[in-house]
């Protein structure tokens, strides 16, 4: 105890108050920038995938038209050739777009005959219309079986077309 008649300083302290817990709202500026970026990010991917869907449906429906006015020009002048060149060129633009570029640009000749094969083993192609797949685009003064080539041509280009949109279809939302 004091005997000096003072009052004990310690007798004078008071119990510590805690000041209240920190509420989470408001933000702070640097929470509120986080959210800022994650909306544009939400916003910018929304975007991309509406703008890649709407661009892959525009090439199915592209291809289709060609393969359409392809198929018209054949029926009304019939003309072997010109029909070979540029099925053989259509084929190759749809399984490009369907299987990419990577996977189909670079086969040609057998290579490029035996992946359709594999790929459509439901489409029965003759020799003379592998023949024709094989050499169409770069042998001069090929003769293939015009109808028949056109019919199992048809085919693929149908299937690789339907693929190339059930694909799509299924890209998820």
């Amino acid at each position: 105890m004091n005997t000096s008649g003072m009052p004990d300083p310690l007798a004078q302290l008071k119990d510590i108050h805690l000041p209240e817990p920190i509420h989470w709202w408001p933000l702070a500026p640097g929470w509120w920038l986080v959210l800022l970026v994650i909306v544009v990010l939400i916003c910018f991917v929304i975007y991309r995938w509406r703008r890649h869907k709407k661009v892959s449906t525009s090439i199915v429906t592209h291809l289709q038209t060609d393969f359409d006015r392809i198929q018209r020009i054949y029926r009304q002048q019939g003309n072997d050739d010109v029909m070979l060149k540029q099925m053989l060129l259509l084929m190759k633009t749809v399984a490009i777009h369907t299987y990419g570029r990577r996977k189909t640009a670079a086969l040609t000749g057998t290579a490029w005959s035996q992946f359709l094969t594999q790929e459509f083993p439901q489409i029965v192609l003759t020799p003379a219309t592998r023949e024709c797949i094989e050499k169409g685009l770069y042998a001069p003064n090929i003769i293939c079986e015009g109808d028949i080539f056109f019919a199992q041509s048809s085919q693929v280009i149908e299937a690789m077309i339907k693929k190339l949109s059930k694909m799509i279809q299924e890209t998820p939302a």
